[in-house]
């Protein structure tokens, strides 16, 4: 895809535009929910407010609370199978970084690309980059929702790839809850709950929820040194408590806060090894790892050989969120976004597979990576000229504290090197967007436009200690402490410009060009790399999009087709390299040159009969370097381009409600299969997540018999498909590779009662 076929694409999606009331056989209101078969009305908040998603000039890609749970998507790592141009990858299966249309491939020293929100307040990262939105934060929820491209004026921090909205349940008027037990394969035992309790009329109102799991891990570990039997990894035990109290203080006064807390331990993520090479440094230095090997092949994947430390996850996660919101007059209404999050994380890692010290990250009993947020955002919303002019004035302060030095130690062939470090950062942003109706010049032509500046410090010290925790080849501009000092101050303007037009009330074409921003940084757990490579410039994204949201029938179908097409410019951009200095291997973050992405999306659901939807999506991601910096390695980039990039995803979902009379309630049966492309580094042996295909499917009777009970059954990777998630591909540089599995067949039944407002 180039330019003049971007630019030539506006014109060909008015003509679709035009064309697309000729399809149809009737001239019914796709958007009237009265039609017959008419399909389903989502309100999204994209633009801080709440709009109906189809006239939202923007890619936003909704995944319903009902849907969440016939998929059983719990994670963010499994958003992916519901949402195209969206991927995943991480070192653990709880904390990941995020990808959209290419944007946010984590970087070990940088901001995430990708932003995730909790009821507006952006959740905090790990010292990876990596965020901290694992498993048991997807409960009690209202939907997902997903930004695609920039988000550089309205939400919270900067994120060049776009966002991920997390909005939970509001408390409700009447009085009435739910709660739900599961049980399944691999011993899994869940349990979900909620009460909503009006304690004074509407005026104040609480909301109890919570969710628990227990599920044996997939992957059985023969021994570690505190479990010589053996025991099983990629398990899951987490519980998590959230209340939310709603305040009506006056008509026109609201409160809403909402705390939760999350505790998660599991016994981590296993490695299997995949390819060794007999010559190689591993082999080499640990003889009785061919025999090992060996073994390791006759297992299989879902038998791992001893580890040769003790693997564990564990994650404590606390989130305060208080939403105020004053309507001030008929025309202008004031809302206030506190956020407080803390976060507790400590893990060990074996990367290379074996039984030997061959790439561990061991974490040290007591030592915890610890960090604090909090966040203040203040916005003023209002309509003007006649109600022809939205508006939105705003600003956000966001600080993580600096705290204490977390020692990370990393092994490699037996030798130990701590990264200590400790990292702090501030931002600062003031914003102004709005929307003005142009329907004097065009009948439903709009024009919106949006500016923001943005003030970024990022501050970090790091220490490089031996085992013995004694600082070894102290750099030249190290203290007498053997601290280094990083202090990165980043300031840019990002802005949004755009114009949508309502062709008729089912079809809207729009364009949109954004600007987003990443701020530059210091390698805080990188203290021995050279001087003039410990910072790096923030990196920058303009983006180009067109699309086409439309609802339309042929027939008596109503189909419902949502089309975005874009070119990004991408400029310094932040990449992770492999670094050798002293015999030891650091990462290290620097900018790598600037690059071009185009692609491309299609959303599409039918009712092909009353009882019968059908929908799909597709997604195409084609991204190349365009120039390189000087010293970076170009082959090395070039073969990592599709890095966290998968070029192509398509999924396929299908959902009937059987004939069942009303008395009996109501059943259905759905199913979703979803698939993505080869993604990773070319120029390294087995570098490259091949790519997969997985199917799910289930049932569930709601209201049986109106007894307030329902009941389902779930199954996901039913053909039982053995899949890569995660690698370490070290076959040229120490002579292996090791593999980290998704899930194999996961299958289960689930019972819920609901009673009161509930049903």
């Amino acid at each position: 895809m180039t330019i003049r076929h971007l630019l030539a694409t506006p014109a060909s999606l008015l003509l679709l535009s035009s064309a697309l009331p000729a399809l149809a056989a009737e001239t019914a209101d796709a958007g009237d929910e009265t039609a017959a078969g008419a399909i389903e009305e989502v309100v999204v908040t994209a633009r801080r407010r709440e709009e109906a998603l189809q006239k939202v000039p923007v890619a936003v890609s909704v995944v319903s609370a009902a849907a969440l749970a016939r998929q059983n998507i719990q994670s963010v790592v499994e958003l992916e199978r519901a949402v195209p141009g969206l991927s995943s990858q991480g070192q653990t299966r709880d904390n990941v970084s995020v990808s959209i249309r290419g944007q946010g491939t984590g970087q070990q020293a940088s901001l995430p690309g990708v932003l995730i929100y909790l009821n507006e307040v952006p959740i905090p990262y790990d010292q990876l980059g990596q965020s901290v939105a694992g498993p048991g934060l997807y409960m009690d929820l209202q939907n997902v929702q997903v930004l695609k491209g920039p988000q550089g004026t309205l939400f919270g921090r900067n994120s060049v790839g776009g966002a991920i909205l997390l909005q939970t349940q509001r408390p409700g008027p009447e009085f009435g809850g739910r709660i739900q037990v599961g049980v399944g394969n691999y011993a899994n035992r869940e349990l979900d709950a909620a009460l909503n309790v009006p304690l004074a009329g509407e005026k104040l109102v609480l909301r109890l929820a919570a969710r628990a799991q227990d599920r044996k891990g997939f992957t059985r570990l023969l021994a570690e040194p505190s479990h010589p039997g053996g025991l099983r990894m990629d398990d899951v035990n987490y519980w998590s408590l959230r209340g939310t109290l709603s305040w009506r203080a006056s008509d026109s006064v609201t409160n809403t806060l909402t705390l939760e807390h999350l505790d998660s331990e599991n016994n981590g993520t296993s490695y299997v090894l995949h390819r060794l090479n007999p010559a190689g440094n591993a082999a080499v230095r640990y003889p009785g790892l061919a025999a090992q090997f060996a073994q390791q092949q006759a297992l299989g994947i879902r038998t791992r050989i001893a580890s040769s430390l003790d693997n564990s996850s564990t994650r404590k996660y606390t989130f305060l969120t208080n939403v105020t919101e004053f309507e001030v007059s008929e025309n202008i209404s004031v809302k206030n976004i506190f956020g407080y999050m803390s976060a507790h994380r400590q893990y060990s890692l074996e990367a290379d597979g074996s039984p030997f010290p061959v790439s561990e990250f061991a974490q040290p009993p007591g030592e915890t990576f610890r960090f604090n947020q909090y966040s203040e955002e203040l916005q003023i919303h209002g309509v003007a000229f006649d109600g022809r002019l939205d508006w939105i004035v705003g600003g956000l302060y966001l600080k993580n504290p600096t705290p204490g030095f977390y020692n990370r130690p990393a092994i490699t062939f037996g030798a130990t090197v701590i990264n200590a470090s400790r990292f702090g950062s501030e931002s600062k942003g003031l914003y102004t967007q709005g929307t003005y109706d142009l329907g004097d010049l065009v009948e439903g032509l709009k024009f919106t436009g949006g500016f923001r500046y943005t003030w970024d410090r990022r501050f970090a010290q790091s220490r490089g200690l031996n085992a013995a925790g004694v600082c070894v080849n102290p750099p030249a501009s190290a203290d007498a402490r053997c601290t280094l000092t990083g202090d990165t101050r980043t300031e840019a303007p990002t802005w949004t410009v755009g114009l949508d037009w309502q062709a008729t009330p089912q079809v809207m074409v729009y364009g949109v060009s954004r600007r987003g921003y990443r701020a530059g940084g210091y390698n805080a757990l990188n203290p021995n790399i050279v001087t003039d490579n410990r910072f790096f410039d923030p990196e920058y994204v303009t983006d180009y999009e067109v699309g086409l949201k439309a609802d339309w029938r042929v027939g008596s179908v109503p189909i419902r087709t949502n089309i975005a097409l874009y070119h990004q410019d991408y400029s310094d951009i932040q990449v992770t390299e492999v670094r050798f200095v002293n015999g030891q291997q650091f990462n290290s973050t620097s900018n790598a040159g600037a690059a071009r992405i185009n692609g491309g999306e299609l959303e599409a659901t039918a009712n092909l009969t009353p009882d019968l939807q059908v929908g799909g999506f597709l997604s195409y991601i084609d991204f190349a370097y365009t120039k390189f910096a000087p010293g970076a390695n170009a082959a090395s980039l070039r073969a990592q381009e599709t890095a966290n990039r998968p070029v192509h995803q398509y999924g396929l979902n299908a959902r009937h409600r059987l004939p069942l009379p009303p008395s009996a309630g109501e059943g259905s049966v759905f199913a979703n299969w979803s698939w993505r492309d080869d993604a990773g580094n070319t120029s390294l042996r087995d570098g490259v997540i091949p790519s997969y295909g997985l199917l799910s499917a289930g049932a569930e009777w709601n209201d049986v018999a109106g007894s307030g009970w329902d009941a389902a059954i779930f199954a996901t990777n039913i053909l039982n498909k053995d899949y890569v998630v995660a690698l370490s591909a070290a076959f040229e540089t120490n002579g292996y590779t090791s593999y980290s599995y998704g899930e194999p067949r996961m299958f289960g039944v689930r019972l819920r009662y609901r009673f009161g407002g509930e049903r």
